[in-house]
């Protein structure tokens, strides 16, 4: 007798699939209650923002341009860990001509190919690449190695494990793993070393304290969103911080603007390629401040800035 399916059982996974629809269908609920669904000239909506997210939004250039904001990003992504990225990167035409590894080949180029198309590129667009990259270079050494059924053969070539042939390409394939190993460790020891030893504040988490302390709640903050929350809920901030990306996008914002005592922004905001028009008022602002406290160093570094009392904002 075949299987038979108990009676409602597929009931279910009917269920939470509706259950989905509906947790989605709250959103854009939620943005028709608070007036925010469709796009208005002073507020900011819903179908307003997924529309310039993915047809106004400034791009950041082709990593080809090495003084693009794309050429910016990916030389932060290999400070932390060029040799998976390159690797998974050198892997990919190797993969192709592997079965079962080519998903993952074409996967990882489409990553690839997103560096090069010229539109904007996200700091975290790395968190799709490195996965990948690790599954290839793994997939095309193993095969290297004699994995046949990575292929498709669910049995080795005859003679490969035991032919003078197969030996050799065992031989240089263990060989070249042992020296990227090798490599890598030295590469990755020295960070690692910091992560799971080093208890140093974070420079935001100084700065925020810093700020609770030393600034009064009414003064008005232009932010990095990781300390807006603890400013707000924690600290009480009255009138809330501006987090730095609204301030020249969000219309709402710019309508009830009309001063800014303080910047506490990381360093790399002051810095980067096409700050001049992502932040064009926090580059103004900075121009009429001055530096009162400043944590850590570097790009990753915090400065609080006070800004003079005779600017305001345009």
């Amino acid at each position: 007798m075949g299987y038979r399916p108990e009676p409602g059982s597929a009931q279910p996974l009917a269920g939470d699939r509706r259950g989905r629809v509906l947790w989605l269908g709250l959103y854009p609920l939620y943005a028709l209650y608070k007036g925010e669904l469709l796009p208005a000239h002073d507020r900011n909506s819903l179908l307003g923002t997924a529309q310039w997210q993915l047809l106004q939004r400034q791009g950041s250039g082709s990593l080809l341009d090495p003084h693009s904001g794309t050429s910016a990003t990916f030389a932060g992504w290999l400070h932390y860990d060029r040799i998976l990225l390159l690797g998974g990167a050198v892997a990919i035409p190797f993969g192709f001509f592997v079965r079962r590894l080519r998903p993952v080949a074409l996967a990882l180029a489409i990553g690839w190919l997103a560096l090069l198309r010229g539109g904007y590129l996200p700091f975290m667009h790395v968190l799709t690449l490195l996965p990948w990259s690790a599954l290839l270079v793994i997939g095309v050494l193993e095969r290297a190695a004699g994995n046949w059924r990575l292929a498709g053969r669910r049995f080795p070539l005859a003679g490969w494990r035991a032919g003078r042939a197969g030996a050799a390409v065992r031989a240089l394939v263990i060989g070249t793993v042992v020296v990227a190993l090798g490599v890598t460790l030295a590469s990755w020891t020295p960070a690692l070393r910091q992560m799971t030893s080093v208890t140093a504040e974070p420079p935001l988490r100084s700065a925020e304290r810093w700020v609770a302390d030393n600034i009064p709640r009414n003064k008005v903050l232009v932010v990095h969103d990781a300390i807006w929350t603890d400013l707000v809920q924690k600290y009480g901030y009255q009138p809330r911080p501006i987090i730095v990306y609204k301030l020249d996008t969000d219309p709402a914002v710019r309508a009830s603007l009309h001063r800014i005592d303080y910047l506490v922004l990381p360093n790399w905001y002051y810095g980067t390629p096409d700050g001049v028009s992502k932040y064009p008022t926090v580059m103004e602002a900075r121009k009429h401040a001055v530096a009162v406290a400043s944590f850590g160093s570097g790009d990753d570094g915090v400065t609080v800035y006070r800004v003079s009392a005779l600017w305001r904002p345009r």
